[in-house]
């Protein structure tokens, strides 16, 4: 989907992928021996065909696309940019080398991929400034199960700039081992999930509405602090998956399907979403369907039936 490549032809010429948008794509022909570009000796055994990502399937991007989110991150797609599926051009940039196309938090051939970020520098940032009074913030994280020490780690949120004091919305782990997020209204208000967060992928989300701040964790409310309007001083691109801000530090592991919105989601909607994420695939998605008894062999599929059954097949042969 992305590229930034660089190659020789056999003339000599270098040629770029330049940046583009969507499925526009830009090449730049320099010769080795002219001052001015040119296209030609493109090197024919190199084809590319550049699409952008295909729409997102599966229950849970059914249920965070109906809710029209701001951002909408799903760190499936490979190379240095998180391509935005909110429709809202919002991509955005990752930044130190993070590994990608890892295991998801989605169950099945719903996982399209996760991010894993180290705890040196890697983080993912938004193209623009978000800054709205109400907003509600989701992220899945992977929990290793053990706690970050000396300082909680950040997963995700608002800071203006990595490593900025300047921050707000925010989800971190604390050195207890326990999710906490923060929330700016003049003053910080933290929640805190009473419980130790377990080992394994985790849907963290907080609301703001103005009058209070949420921690919610696997679509249960944990903790409700009241909280009003949420701001703070940006002068940067904000909105970041890993990194950190001052004084958190910054934590190791998988990060998956972040999406921001500017309102405040109701407590249905939020359990909703959570449930969507739970959902399997259905059975006989792909691989080899044979049904035993009545000699059928059917190529997609991947339920095998080891009994005689009385099929009716349309359309086909």
């Amino acid at each position: 989907y992305f590229l930034d490549r660089r190659e020789s032809d056999p003339a000599g010429d270098q040629w770029t992928m330049d940046s583009f948008a969507g499925a526009e794509v830009g090449v730049k022909v320099t010769a080795a021996s002219a001052a001015t570009p040119r296209v030609s000796h493109l090197p024919t055994q190199v084809i590319y065909a550049i699409v952008p990502p295909p729409d997102p399937e599966g229950p849970f991007a059914e249920a965070v696309l109906a809710l029209n989110p701001w951002v909408y991150w799903k760190m499936g797609d490979p190379g240095t940019e998180g391509w935005d599926y909110s429709g809202n051009d919002r991509h955005g940039t990752y930044v130190g080398g993070p590994t990608m196309e890892q295991a998801g938090a989605l169950p099945g051939s719903y996982d399209d991929g996760a991010v894993l970020f180290d705890a040196v520098n890697d983080y993912l940032r938004s193209p623009g400034v978000f800054n709205q009074a109400h907003a509600t913030l989701l992220v899945f994280y992977e929990y290793s199960g053990t706690p970050p020490v000396g300082s909680p780690g950040w997963v995700a949120g608002c800071v203006d700039g990595d490593g900025a004091v300047t921050s707000d919305k925010w989800i971190e782990i604390t050195t207890a081992g326990k999710v906490r997020c923060q929330a700016f209204d003049g003053g910080g208000k933290n929640a805190e999930d009473p419980d130790v967060l377990t080992a394994g992928w985790h849907m963290l989300l907080i609301r703001c509405d103005g009058s209070t701040l949420d921690l919610w964790v696997d679509g249960v409310e944990k903790h409700s602090v009241a909280c009003g309007n949420t701001f703070a001083g940006y002068s940067v691109p904000n909105v970041h998956v890993s990194g950190k801000n001052s004084p958190t530090g910054r934590l190791a592991g998988k990060r998956d399907e972040f999406a921001l919105w500017t309102t405040a989601l109701t407590d249905e909607q939020i359990e909703d979403l959570w449930a969507a994420s739970l959902e399997e695939p259905p059975v006989g998605g792909g691989g080899a369907m044979m049904v035993g008894g009545g000699g059928i062999s059917v190529s997609s599929g991947d339920v095998v039936v080891g009994r005689p059954l009385g099929i009716t097949v349309s359309g086909g042969s």
